[in-house]
């Protein structure tokens, strides 16, 4: 690679250069004496400087020239960025648009929508903002749950919200991914929109950062009205559509770093003016560390840029440029700050806005994790194995090779589960129910909905058919947003109802949820005891079952016997139809089925620490039950699935608790 400019790159850069030596009087002062404060002047002064730029040719360089660009090519888009950032003066205000927006609508729009929205675009005067991002739905990007219905005259209806939208309070359009069909796997039922910010039922709220700005938004769409001739790409294809924007997105942070001002010379002049720590070896070693880091990243653009020339496509590789930028600022930021003191956190500071903008850009783009992971598995080949792969190498990697990804169908299940859920304010209940203000949403309805009740039933039995894992995947997206979905017991009870033939004809109605069990807990003899033993309602010692009729079978009563003994902090008890478990009958294990409501029977709720979880203290005192035809196995495959379930459903709760931390710790490690 030749990395002199050619005579013509040389020539397009003087060219560029004298311009901006021309006009840099035009342009807004943002920094030092004479900034600009208010932010719609910024704003104002910004757009009329962009206009300025793409007058000049400056804006929009690899554009077609059909859609009042210059034709040229990725090379000269640098030569640009580079005098820009070299004469002082800001860039155009609408990079998102020109940059990452514009190629969208230039490689998917139609002809009417190109006509219409690409010049106003260019000279500033319609900013655009990308609304991709949802609370539950960031690099994950195929999780979005905004919806979009089609009405009968071809309109469309959306619904929904986005979050961490830059520029949209003061955007006239977005280009939005939307859901609009939840029956196909979830890559394949997304459709990218036009959005008019301005349209009725659209609300944006600035969420403000620690640098002061409100740069980023959360934006939510009620009911908001589409014209037929809103849709990009097709309906159907948002994921396709999405991707070009993506990769648009990830080579213009990539490679708009020094553009940016991160580079390491900058960062070395800093550093050098202070004369001990121009010697103090440890700071030269950090120093040479991000150096080095920062120019693998322009070597890596310049490769990027030698693709881009031939006319190929970018890899994934284009991310870690701008997981590298991201980093080695921040550290640069933090040397700083230990070299100058608080002195580089003052308002007139050239460090302030950095070192307080740029953890916020660390989730631009997609997260650092999505980022390294993409990298891991698509650049160096690493197999995928994070999250809910790891809990499928648990219970299906015993022997033989395994598959550590989910399937289309495990992933629509996930992301099914996640936007049922997500109409309901579940984290905000569970703190009310805490804190005994009010009672918790009943979710059992949502559950009937989503066909969640027969999911471990056969399919003959109008069931889902589906497997441990498949229900843990559930359980996990419950845990989540803290949902009290009382599933807990009543998928173990169904699992051994499932296997006993003469209970077949009760599965109709737990399968669709008309009737709820419960699982009465019972341990199998293993590494814990050696017998069947049920929870202590209060120490260590173990309990013993309930006992099963008097002698046997009573041969009278078709298949009954009678229960005596009791169970604690049994999940879902109280509310249920009725409950199944493990007894003991002349001292071996037996399947039980009993009825709530049968006669001594009964359910006493008790309290704890969990308000999501609803718990008995259960006892039996000649009560009536069927007894099950299960086989022993499937008696303790119970206890083992209900065990899963739990720990699936902690880990969920867990992963919130982490996140909620981790972004607590980042806020006071800022400060």
């Amino acid at each position: 690679m030749d990395l002199d400019d050619t005579p013509e790159q040389a020539a397009y850069r003087a060219q560029v250069r004298t311009w901006l030596a021309e006009h840099k009087s035009h342009a807004p002062v943002l920094s030092g004496p004479g900034a600009l404060k208010d932010e719609a002047e910024i704003v104002a002064a910004r757009r009329a400087w962009q206009g300025k730029l793409a007058e000049a040719g400056l804006a929009g360089v690899t554009w077609p020239k059909e859609y009042g660009g210059q034709g040229l090519g990725p090379i000269e888009q640098l030569i640009c960025n580079q005098e820009i950032a070299q004469a002082k003066v800001p860039g155009i205000l609408d990079a998102i648009g020109v940059g990452m927006l514009g190629p969208t609508i230039i490689a998917h729009g139609a002809d009417e929508q190109k006509a219409r929205y690409l010049g106003p675009m260019l000279h500033g005067d319609e900013v655009w903002c990308q609304l991709f991002s949802e609370p539950a739905a960031g690099s994950d990007l195929a999780a979005v749950q905004a919806r979009a219905r089609q009405q009968d005259d071809g309109s469309w209806r959306l619904s929904g919200q986005k979050v961490w939208t830059t520029n949209a309070q003061f955007a006239s359009y977005g280009l939005l991914l939307a859901r609009t069909d939840a029956d196909v796997p979830k890559h394949k039922g997304l459709t990218m929109f036009v959005v008019p910010m301005d349209g009725a039922g659209v609300t944006v709220r600035g969420l403000r950062q620690i640098s002061g700005e409100a740069e980023f938004n959360e934006v939510f769409f009620d009911d908001v009205a589409l014209d037929a001739d809103a849709v990009v790409g097709g309906v159907g294809n948002g994921w396709g559509t999405a991707l070009t924007t993506l990769m648009f997105e990830r080579v213009t942070i990539g490679l708009g770093g020094e553009g940016l001002g991160y580079n390491s010379t900058r960062f070395a002049k800093a550093i050098a003016e202070d004369e001990h720590a121009r010697r103090d070896p440890e700071v030269r070693h950090q120093l040479g560390e991000i150096a080095s880091e920062l120019l693998a990243v322009r070597f890596t653009g310049y490769r990027t840029l030698t693709a881009l020339q031939k006319g190929q496509i970018p890899g994934p590789e284009a991310g870690l440029a701008k997981v590298t930028i991201v980093n080695g600022a921040i550290k640069a930021g933090d040397l700083i700050s230990d070299v100058i003191g608080p002195d580089a956190l003052d308002e007139d500071s050239e460090w302030a806005y950095m070192i307080s903008f740029l953890p916020g850009l660390k989730s631009a783009g997609g997260t650092e994790e999505i980022l390294r992971n993409t990298i891991g598995e698509r650049v160096l080949g690493l197999p995928p194995g994070q999250g809910h792969s790891i809990l499928r190498a648990a219970f299906q990697g015993r022997g033989g090779g395994m598959n550590l990804s989910l399937s289309d169908e495990q992933v629509f299940l996930r992301e099914a589960a996640r936007g049922a859920l997500s109409r309901f304010k579940t984290i905000e209940a569970a703190r009310e129910a805490l804190d005994g203000n009010a009672p918790l949403p009943d979710l059992w309805p949502t559950a009937q909905e989503a066909g969640w009740p027969g999911l471990l039933i056969d399919e003959a039995h109008d069931g889902a058919g589906l497997d441990l894992f498949d229900a843990m995947l559930v359980l996990g997206e419950c845990g989540r947003v803290l949902a009290g979905v009382p599933l807990l017991g009543h998928l173990p009870a169904s699992a051994i109802l499932n296997d006993s033939p003469n209970a077949f004809g009760w599965l109709g109605e737990l399968a669709s949820g008309k009737r709820r069990a419960a699982y009465l807990p019972v341990q199998p003899p293993g590494d814990v005891t050696d017998r069947w033993s049920t929870d202590p309602a209060s120490g260590l010692e173990r309990g013993a079952p309930p006992t099963a009729g008097v002698g046997g079978r009573d041969s009278d009563q078709d298949g009954r016997v009678l229960l005596n003994g009791s169970f604690a902090f049994v999940p879902d008890a109280p509310g249920a139809s009725g409950m199944v478990g493990v007894a003991l009958q002349d001292g071996r294990p037996v399947g039980i089925a009993v009825l709530n409501d049968s006669p001594g029977v009964e359910v006493q709720q008790v309290s704890r620490y969990d308000a999501t979880r609803s718990l008995g203290h259960v006892s039996f005192t000649n009560s009536p039950a069927v007894l099950l035809d299960a086989p022993e196995d499937s008696l303790a495959a119970a206890w083992h699935l209900a065990q899963a379930l739990i720990a699936a459903e902690s880990l969920g709760s867990v992963e919130t608790a982490l996140d909620v931390s981790v972004a607590y710790a980042k806020e006071r490690f800022t400060f």
